[in-house]
């Protein structure tokens, strides 16, 4: 900023020069004998006290009106600079991509979870870098907060099985028709655990053995009450290893007629 500041020993009014002295000069030729009734009052009456007596005044010391020297300096004063204050520490973050600062817990994304963190400390907030890109911004935490959270960082949420069941089973009743909307309910009913294995299951073995012989198989265990997974593809296999052969159709039997006769010869026998 063009100057260098220089550090006085505490309780030494002596060294801060004439910044004290201030003090006690506005007091006295302020504030002493003022009502105060509010503070935009209070600051109108002292900008005007500035330019009309304090500012006006001859300086005993400096032999000048502080208006005029001022003045003077005006042209001899730089543009401020823009300036930022940043202190850097060297953090982990934890399995939930949270980083630990100052007994807070701070989230970054969840895509960054046990990495090295570069904490910067800034009078606005603070940052978290890695590998030189800024990947969160978080405000200082209020007193007796222990974890600031930004809902952008946590992991997208798993997609529901009920959602993605239903969508399986639609495509599988699309493909196989009514036996594999029936297939689909009964995995519905009696396989709660793996359905979507199961579902997928079918998918995959339509596609190697084709739909017929998988519709076969999905109607024998459906007529069997049997929804267990593997089932369907050592079904696949047995029956697409099945030779089928061709049978010659049967030759045309020749008419035979049979004598009717009576059966009272064998009432006389009986007799």
């Amino acid at each position: 900023m063009g100057f260098r500041p220089l550090a006085h020993f505490p309780r030494r009014p002596k060294t801060k020069w004439r910044v004290e002295r201030m003090v006690r000069f506005l007091r006295q030729a302020f504030f002493e004998g003022r009502e105060i009734s509010a503070l935009e009052e209070l600051n109108r009456s002292a900008l005007v006290w500035l330019e009309e007596r304090a500012n006006r005044r001859l300086h005993r010391v400096i032999g000048a009106r502080p208006c005029d020297r001022f003045a003077i300096e005006r042209e001899s004063l730089n543009p401020v600079r823009d300036y930022d204050i940043v202190l850097e520490e060297t953090r982990v973050a934890d399995s939930y991509a949270l980083v630990a600062v100052d007994g807070v817990r701070y989230s970054i994304p969840a895509k960054y979870p046990r990495q090295n963190v570069t904490v910067q400390f800034r009078t606005s907030g603070l940052r978290f870098v890695v590998d030189g890109t800024m990947v969160a911004a978080h405000d200082y935490a209020k007193p007796g907060q222990r974890l600031v959270q930004d809902p952008s960082h946590l992991p997208a949420p798993p997609r529901p099985k009920h959602q993605a069941f239903a969508h399986l089973a639609d495509a599988v009743a699309e493909r196989f028709g009514e036996i594999g909307r029936t297939y689909a309910d009964a995995i519905e009913r009696r396989a709660p655990h793996a359905p979507l294995a199961l579902l997928r299951e079918v998918i995959e073995r339509g596609n190697e053995y084709g739909d017929p012989l998988v519709s076969a198989a999905l109607e024998t265990l459906v007529s069997l009450s049997i929804v267990r997974r593997g089932m369907l593809s050592r079904l696949c296999e047995r029956f697409g290893t099945m030779r089928v052969t061709d049978r010659p159709s049967s030759p045309d039997l020749p008419h035979v007629e049979i004598e009717q006769r009576s059966l009272a010869m064998y009432e006389a026998v009986a007799a």
